[in-house]
């Protein structure tokens, strides 16, 4: 499991885990279903992709459709875990 850095509904940091080899160094804010990354320094979002950590929802999320986002800075929607 890798790091992931970011940040729910526009509160403090969140430290999250990413899935898989992938690690994950992002910002970042969620509303309803849909995360918004800001900055992204390390690693590759697509749709599977578990994130967990403060300032996420429950267990985490899993990314479930890419928006304007392609694996970078951008949106995606996604569903708790």
């Amino acid at each position: 499991m890798g790091a992931g850095h970011g940040k729910g509904r526009d509160e403090g940091h969140e430290h999250g885990k990413g899935d898989g080899d992938d690690s994950y160094a992002l910002s970042g804010t969620y509303s309803g279903d849909v995360l918004t990354v800001t900055s992204i320094s390390h690693g590759r979002l697509k749709v599977g992709t578990k994130l967990s950590g403060m300032g996420l929802p429950g267990k985490g999320i899993v990314i479930t459709e890419m928006l304007t986002g392609t694996g970078g800075v951008g949106t995606y929607r996604f569903k708790p875990l």
